[in-house]
Order: C-alpha cells, then structure tokens, then sequence
C-alpha cells in the first residue's frame, strides 16, 4: 500500500464530509467535483482523461472487481483514503456498494468539441429524475451520437444518480446544457434538422421521416412530454406506432426507438 494512503475511521472526518457534500448540485457547481461510487464507473472516468482527485475506499467492503482495479486507481488519485466499515458509509450512496467511491473533476463541453456539423445529436426537455438522465446517456452511448443535449434541464449530468444510472457513460458521451431555443438556432445555423418525439394530429410516424441527414432528435419528458414551442418550430414531429394501448413509453425507451431508426436509415 502505498504511504500516501491515510487511514481514515471517523464518520466526521472533514474529508469525508466534503465527499458527501458532492451529493449536493451547488457543491459539485462551486468545486468542479463530482462523487463516482464504483470502481469500473471510476475507471471509466480515468479511461476517458477524467481526473481523480480522491479515491476513497473500504477494504472489507471490496468487491472482486474492485480489488482486481483498485491498485491501478490508487496510481491514478490524487490522494488516497482507506476507511473501516462504518466510516465508510458517510460517503456510499448505495447497497451492494463494491466498496470505493472517487471524486472526480467535471468537464463543460461545447459546440466546438463536436464534429462540424455533428451527424447524430439526442435531446432531451426538461428532464427531472437522475434515473431517466442516466438511462438516456446509455442510449446515446449505445447508438454512437455526437452528443447528448439537456435542454431547459432540472437536474445536472453530474447528479451521483445520474452517473450510476448510466453506468459510467456521462465520460463517454459529450453533453451539453442549453435552453430550447439557443439550441434550435444553432442546429438550424448548421443545417442541423429538429425532430420532434411528440403525437400530434402533423405527426408522421417515426420511420416516415428522413434521418439520413444531420439531425437532432428531441425528446420531451415522461410526464409532460415537449412544450408546444418545440411542436411549433421543430422541422419534423415524429410518432412511435405502438400496438398496445399504452399511449407513451419510458423516455429512454422511445428515444432508442428514434435514434436506431436514424442509424437503420443510413446504413
């Protein structure tokens, strides 16, 4: 073990407060921090140039992964905690933990990291739950978009739950937070078309619409779907037919269903 590893057993231990603190959005704001709890997640984050700052682990609470990844994170800290059991749950956020959380420093991406102009983009309005957050940068992830915009968010990408639920692919997919409207002009400057996810009486289904080009699917949330601007001034409104009596499915759900159709499209 190496000797800049220190040992930690009080619960109150200022070092570990400030972990905790990252559950909180005006903390990772002010610090540039996020809190990761995993070890695969953490080395997803190192795989992707993602800084660790602290790396804190319980070594009886290890997990076979973690110990088979641990020592390559420890190279990879900034500085190293070990806790016992009970200090250890100040800063675990979940049950069947493997034991090692890390803090790691956020990334703000913009327009300019992108390709010009970007082929594939995922949107999503107003998206209120860490759940559905993580569960759409896995979709995005899977279908290999240019990035992932929040539009108008109500949670931050970089909420513990979030990062959990997308089982470490917010450091794999560029994400960017805009209001609806600067995003439609910019997609519209570079010839990027909008299409809306929405059922309306002009909607067309789904693999009606052209998606050969630059496009921008939009999605809206589960419980209020999009805001009628976007029903106004998206290029396209698209449907997903469904069979069932159901008249919407999970937000992660349908836009897999879009942005596959927009991949079968152009192969």
């Amino acid at each position: 073990m190496p000797d800049r590893t220190e040992i930690i057993t009080s619960p109150q231990n200022p070092k570990l407060k400030a972990i905790a603190a990252l559950r909180e959005r005006k903390e990772r704001e002010a610090t540039g921090l996020c809190l990761v709890e995993g070890a695969r997640e953490i080395a997803m984050a190192d795989a992707n140039g993602f800084a660790i700052e602290t790396l804190c682990f319980c070594g009886e609470a290890l997990s076979a992964e973690s110990k088979a990844l641990l020592p390559g994170l420890m190279k990879k800290a900034r500085q190293v905690l070990e806790t016992g059991a009970a200090a250890f749950e100040k800063v675990a956020m979940r049950e069947g933990r493997d034991g090692v959380v890390a803090t790691v420093k956020t990334r703000q991406w913009t327009w300019n990291d992108l390709a010009n102009p970007p082929r594939l983009i995922l949107a999503a309005q107003n998206v209120e739950k860490p759940g559905n957050l993580g569960a759409l940068l896995r979709t995005a992830e899977a279908a290999g978009v240019d990035a992932l915009v929040t539009l108008d968010a109500k949670v931050d990408v970089w909420n513990p739950n979030a990062i959990r639920s997308s089982l470490g692919c917010v450091f794999r997919v560029p994400v960017i937070n805009q209001d609806s409207e600067e995003f439609a002009r910019m997609c519209r400057d570079r010839g990027i078309k909008t299409v809306a996810a929405a059922l309306t009486e002009r909607s067309q289904p789904h693999h009606a619409i052209d998606m050969r080009g630059p496009v921008a699917i939009v999605m809206g949330s589960e419980a209020w779907g999009l805001t009628p601007w976007w029903l106004e001034h998206a290029d396209a409104t698209a449907m997903i037919p469904m069979r069932g009596k159901v008249d919407s499915l999970n937000v992660s759900v349908a836009a897999g269903v879009m942005v596959f159709e927009a991949l079968r499209q152009r192969s």
